[in-house]
C-alpha cells in the first residue's frame, strides 16, 4: 500500500444525530435538526443548501469552533463530540478554509505555508520550508512563493490557504465556500485545480456550497439540506468518473446530474426566500 493509499484509509467522518440550537439573548433559533450523514474516508462530500440554512453551523460543529446541542460526531470511530463533550477540540486532524481569506498579509506565500508546522514544532524550518515549496510547486504557485497576499489574485491567493492546510497532512478539509466570490471563469479553473491537488494529495473533503454545478462537478456525494432548522433532505451520489475537468461540464450526464440536484434543493430554496432567510454562522 502507497502513501497516497494508506492516508485515504483515514477520515470517515460520522456526523450522528447533531443538533444545534443558539440562545442569543434567551431567544433559541434552531440552526441544525437531528443531521446525520457517514462520510467515507477519502470521499469528496458536497454539503449544498439554501442561504442561511445552517450549512456552515454545520461545518463549525466538526471544526470544533462550537458545541452542539445534542448529537454526536466521530472521526475514524473516535468521539470529537458528544451530549457529554458537546464542543470538539480545535485539531490539524481538521483544517479549515473560509470564505474571506486568512493568509498572514505581512508573510510571503512560502512563509504562510510553513508557519503552521514551525510553530506546532511538527517540522524543523528547514523541513517546513521544503514541504511547503513541494506542495506549491504541485499547486502551480511556486514562481510567485516570494510574492505577498496583496501582491497576487484571489484565485491565487485562495489556492495558497488550500496548500497551507494540506501541509497540516489533515485526515479532513473543511471548505465553506471557498470560491464564492470569484467569478465563473476562475471558480472553473480553481475546481480543476483542487481536484488535481486532492489527485496528488487525497483527503477528505467536506465541503459547503450553495453552487448546484459545484457540487456536481467536485463531489462524489451531495448531501441536500433543508431550509432552516437543517436536517438532510437527501444524498445523491454523482455517478461521474474521476479525474474530471471543464469538458464535462457540457456532457449529459453532468446536465443530468445537475438536473436531479436542482430538483431536490429547488423546493428548499422557495422556502428559504419565502420565510426571509437570513445568514446563519
Amino acid at each position: 500500500m502507497n502513501a497516497a493509499q494508506q492516508k485515504l484509509q483515514q477520515g470517515a467522518l460520522s456526523i450522528q444525530d447533531v443538533s444545534k440550537i443558539y440562545d442569543p439573548d434567551g431567544t433559541a433559533v434552531e440552526a441544525l435538526s437531528h443531521c446525520s450523514l457517514e462520510i467515507a474516508a477519502g470521499e469528496i462530500y458536497m454539503v449544498l443548501g439554501p442561504s442561511g440554512c445552517g450549512k456552515t453551523t454545520l461545518l463549525n460543529a466538526v471544526a470544533g469552533f462550537h458545541p452542539v446541542s445534542s448529537g454526536r460526531i466521530l472521526l475514524d470511530g473516535e468521539v470529537l463530540c458528544n451530549d457529554k463533550t458537546p464542543q470538539a477540540q480545535q485539531n490539524s486532524d481538521r483544517m479549515v478554509v473560509f470564505q474571506n481569506g486568512a493568509l498572514f498579509p505581512w508573510k510571503t506565500l512560502l512563509d504562510n505555508v510553513s508557519y503552521g508546522p514551525i510553530v506546532q514544532k511538527r517540522l524543523s524550518p528547514k523541513e517546513a520550508r521544503e514541504k511547503a515549496e513541494a506542495l506549491l510547486r504541485e499547486a502551480g504557485l511556486i514562481d510567485i512563493s516570494h510574492k505577498y497576499p496583496g501582491e497576487i489574485s484571489s484565485g491565487m491567493a485562495r489556492r495558497a490557504e488550500i496548500v497551507r492546510a494540506l501541509i497540516n497532512e489533515p485526515k479532513v478539509l473543511l471548505l465553506d465556500e471557498p470560491y464564492r466570490a470569484m467569478d465563473a471563469l476562475t471558480k472553473a479553473i480553481m475546481h480543476e485545480n483542487l481536484l488535481k491537488m486532492y489527485e496528488l494529495n487525497p483527503v477528505t473533503i467536506f465541503f459547503i456550497t450553495h453552487d448546484l454545478e459545484e457540487a456536481v462537478f467536485l463531489g462524489h456525494k451531495v448531501a441536500i439540506m433543508t431550509t432552516r432548522p437543517a436536517t438532510v433532505k437527501e444524498v445523491i451520489p454523482i455517478d461521474l468518473p474521476y479525474p474530471r475537468d471543464h469538458r464535462v461540464l457540457s456532457s449529459e450526464p453532468f446536465r443530468l446530474q445537475v438536473q436531479r440536484v436542482k430538483a431536490s434543493v429547488r423546493s428548499e430554496a422557495e422556502k428559504a426566500f419565502a420565510a426571509g432567510e437570513k445568514e446563519l454562522a
